[in-house]
């Protein structure tokens, strides 16, 4: 998605500010939407939900699941038994950031990869692992075995995400501009989290960020 292709409309709308004139960044709310982009997948409409029969939820607990019709099947993968877990069909459970080798990207651009800090817990596995065994019970077998083959597959995808600690510019231009139809919305913008000790699974299953909540909503 173009973003720089807003910033002109935006600044001169008065809905963003840029004083010191370094640009401006935009900062995710959900790590889900900046990893789509980067992969290069096509984002669903808001509503596509409403009418599903099957939903496979990975890690998306911030997904609203209130107009999902009675009889769709979910399938929860994920950890914490979280949000999306009360309506699931069928659980994976899936180890958390910190129980696994990770590629991450931070607000910067920069690729980063992480190890386990702690073993994984009861019976559950890496995402790649899990989708891996589906793909060969579905008759579809990924061509890839170890993490040495995932980074090979993401080598082709999204090679940004192998140069570790190096920042990528971006090169967006007129050619990815999307048909817009929507007028922008007047309002200024302002924090999309109003709670940062609740905002995933880790954090609202964690007691410690429960009594910062606490003591945050008593102010």
């Amino acid at each position: 998605m173009p973003f720089s292709l807003l910033l002109k409309p935006l600044l001169k709308k008065g809905m963003l500010s840029d004083p010191t004139g370094t640009g401006s960044m935009f900062c995710f709310s959900m790590l889900l939407k900046l990893r789509r982009l980067t992969s290069v997948l096509c984002q669903s409409p808001a509503n596509s939900i409403d009418s599903a029969k099957f939903v496979y939820l990975m890690g998306a607990d911030d997904v609203n699941l209130v107009k999902l019709p009675d009889d769709a099947f979910i399938v929860y993968q994920g950890h914490h038994g979280d949000r999306g877990v009360y309506r699931a069909n069928v659980i994976l459970p899936a180890s958390a950031f910190s129980e696994k080798e990770g590629t991450y990207e931070n607000t910067e651009g920069c690729a980063q990869q992480t190890l386990p800090a702690v073993p994984t817990v009861g019976d559950a596995r890496d995402d790649w692992k899990t989708i891996r065994a589906l793909s060969e019970v579905a008759g579809v077998r990924l061509p890839y075995d170890t993490l040495g083959g995932i980074r090979s597959r993401m080598r082709m995808v999204a090679p940004n995400l192998l140069q570790v600690d190096e920042r990528e510019p971006a090169t967006f231009g007129h050619s990815l501009k999307p048909e817009v139809t929507q007028k922008l919305n007047p309002a200024r913008f302002k924090s999309a989290v109003e709670n940062f000790y609740m905002t995933d699974a880790i954090t609202r299953a964690s007691k410690i960020m429960a009594q910062c909540s606490a003591s945050l909503l008593k102010k």
